[in-house]
């Protein structure tokens, strides 16, 4: 008996939003939680415990770059009164975290982390990178970092 050629299956391919949005409505590749960075909550507390560093003044303003479903800026305000902004590439994650964030002073945005991020120099007392640079290209990166770093007092993340 004569063997069947081999006829590879197209790959349903999700890339971008339609993968994020995959995540954040049906999920299946990732788990996603609505409980803040661990990360972030030590930095927090290693901040506070640093006599040499300038405490975060009241309602200091965050920038949260691939912010997902808003976890980390709903742990700020709720924790240290903070206000800020998240962008994020995905429709669904930023339905998820305007309802997350109740009456929160927080604000949340559609857009790609590439291309113009257009925020005065030092308008930010923290800037959050949780991984989202790691999807740029290089040629992406290098002005997402420099603008990271000028807008803001503090940078956590992975840049």
């Amino acid at each position: 008996m004569a063997k069947r050629p081999f006829i590879r299956k197209p790959k349903r391919k999700r890339h971008g939003a339609t993968f994020w949005d995959y995540e954040y409505t049906t999920g299946g590749n990732l788990k996603l939680s609505v409980k803040p960075s661990g990360d972030l909550q030590k930095f927090m507390r290693w901040h506070d415990r640093q006599k040499s560093v300038v405490p975060f003044p009241p309602q200091a303003k965050v920038i949260d770059l691939g912010c997902g479903n808003g976890r980390n800026l709903v742990y700020l305000a709720e924790e240290f009164g903070m206000t800020g902004t998240g962008y994020d590439i995905s429709n669904a994650a930023i339905a998820q975290a305007r309802q997350l964030a109740g009456q929160h002073p927080l604000v949340f945005e559609v857009r790609s982390m590439a291309g113009a991020i257009n925020l005065p120099d030092e308008s930010c007392s923290l800037a959050l990178d949780m991984m989202s640079s790691h999807f740029l290209t290089a040629a992406e990166r290098t002005p997402y970092v420099m603008k990271f770093i000028v807008c803001s007092h503090q940078v956590v993340g992975s840049l």
